[in-house]
């Protein structure tokens, strides 16, 4: 109504001279719906009238109060979600044992803080918010609010990977309380909900939501790493959560019975959206779930706008607005360290095209693969191998497995850490001068520290035997970063170093160079 009353100031004072609302008969509009009039008032009014610009003013006004509120509610949201994840982190890392009170307070304090983030979202919805806008704006902050609580309670390393996502996102849904709908004041929700294709897609949601519930009680029991349990719980909230997105947005729109249904209708959605939330947390791999999820609920809400609530007409730059969903969808991908659809699928192609026992290889990596179970079979089962030219090929071969592994993720970090775990359990886990020696010649942070704390590298050096200190180079020629073939001739006590490593690797000198110089 306000809008209404600016729009017919402005035209007033074109048409009389004066502010004071005018009704349709004055301006020979007699029997034009007010919803025309204000059309025309709005096109006829002049750009420079102080009453159009109070119009705009308002309308900015009004989205950025409901693109504030949907931040808020997503850091609320956010909160709580992370409020349990620190209990759990704890007992996992850290061996805490919760009291029962103790578990029901961070189960309440969870439950309360993802009320209210629901409840400012809802009222942004309410307020008039696009769908469309608020919800990648409320995705935003509760990435960067779970981000900023996983980092601040020490729960997750956040990689570069996962930083440079979350700020893309938060780019990009930057930009849609610019580039969304600017959708009218009131809008005919009967009407637009009776369109067939509104009809046809609320349904369809209706229906894979109860599939989803479904599936997602039949692989319950199933691991973490179950895909199918992954995209049920996924399906699951996602579509409760756009359900219970747009049937806030007509708690402003409707009045009487039909606001009551959709007050309970918003009820009902919100028990199983929060019920299946808790339950996705705890039985699956957050890290793949939370991106998984959100991605899903942005497209799934672009397309509730456009089929259900004609965002299409209230678009001006559709193009730009459908790049900056891509750019939601890359962010949320990029976020998502361990999910990577098209390398996965391009490595099941590569392992259903090659067969290594007929020698018929379609990547570099099972090329290489190749190449080892070559250098193997010629070393017949021997580990330490004797001659140098085989053991120079066995090495190469292996490099190149593990460096090609890496690279293109056939070999992930965890399937890396499991083989050194494996190769140390058969070597012993005990001192080793392979380990220091790794330290000081490879691991670049642990080169920084030894300069500021020397002290601790003596410490640590002093932990090996007598024969293991003698095989490595005194600690100023680690910090000079000189070759590793030249570490043992340069091997001296460091002139006025009263460690107790270099105390121990004075006396072995020459049976150290004496080594040196029969290996040589």
């Amino acid at each position: 109504q306000l809008l209404r009353a600016c729009a017919l100031a402005a035209a007033a004072a074109v048409v009389g001279g004066d502010f004071a609302p005018v009704p349709p008969q004055r301006l020979g509009l007699r029997g034009v719906p007010v919803a025309e009039v204000d059309i025309a008032l709005e096109r006829h009014a002049p750009p420079d009238a102080s009453a159009g610009a109070a119009v705009g003013a308002i309308a900015g006004g009004s989205r950025g109060s409901t693109v504030a509120l949907s931040g808020l509610g997503g850091f609320l949201s956010a909160t709580g979600a992370n409020v349990m994840s620190w209990s759990e982190h704890q007992v996992r890392t850290a061996g805490r044992r919760w009291t029962r009170s103790q578990n029901m307070l961070f189960a309440l304090a969870c439950t309360v803080l993802n009320l209210m983030g629901i409840f400012i979202f809802a009222s942004a919805c309410a307020m008039g918010g696009a769908v469309a806008t608020v919800m990648p704006v409320q995705t935003g902050f509760f990435l960067l609010g779970n981000m900023f609580w996983q980092i601040t309670l020490r729960i997750k390393h956040y990689t570069k990977n996962m930083r440079l996502g979350t700020l893309v996102l938060l780019c990009a849904v930057a930009q849609l309380g610019g580039l969304g709908p600017k959708e009218p004041t009131h809008l005919d929700v009967m009407a637009l909900l009776s369109a067939p294709g509104a009809i046809v897609w609320t349904a369809s949601l209706v229906a894979l939501t109860a599939v989803a519930v479904v599936a997602s009680y039949v692989y319950w029991e199933r691991p973490q790493e179950c895909l199918m349990k992954l995209c049920s719980f996924t399906a699951v909230v996602s579509l409760t959560t756009v359900i219970g997105s747009s049937v806030s947005k007509c708690f402003g729109l409707l009045s009487g019975t039909s606001l009551v249904a959709a007050f309970g209708i918003y009820l009902v959605d919100g028990f199983f959206c929060m019920g299946f939330t808790v339950l996705a947390n705890k039985g699956c791999d957050v890290s793949v779930y939370i991106p998984l999820q959100l991605s899903s609920q942005l497209v799934i809400n672009m397309f509730t706008g456009l089929f259900v609530w004609g965002d299409a007409a209230y678009i001006e730059s559709p193009r730009e607005y459908a790049l900056v969903y891509v750019l939601c969808m890359m962010g949320v991908y990029i976020l998502s360290v361990d999910l990577d659809i098209t390398g996965r699928s391009v490595r099941k192609w590569q392992v259903n095209r090659s067969m290594l026992s007929r020698r018929d290889a379609r990547s570099k990596f099972f090329a290489k693969m190749l190449q080892l179970s070559d250098a193997w079979a010629a070393a017949q089962g021997n580990r330490v191998v004797a001659d140098m030219t085989q053991r120079d090929v066995c090495t190469s071969a292996l490099h190149g497995v593990l460096q090609l592994g890496t690279e293109e993720e056939h070999i992930s970090k965890q399937e890396l850490l499991c083989l050194v775990r494996r190769l140390l359990h058969e070597h012993g886990v005990g001192p080793s001068a392979a380990v220091v020696r790794w330290l000081e010649e490879d691991v670049e942070t642990y080169g920084w520290y030894m300069k500021r704390d020397p002290a601790f590298a003596d410490s640590l050096r002093g932990a090996l035997s007598a024969d293991d200190r003698c095989t490595l180079p005194a600690l100023h020629a680690c910090e000079d970063g000189l070759p590793a073939g030249r570490m043992v001739d340069n091997l001296q006590v460091p002139r006025g170093s009263t460690s107790t490593a270099a105390a121990a690797a004075f006396p072995c000198m020459g049976l150290c160079r004496a080594r040196a110089a029969s290996r040589q």
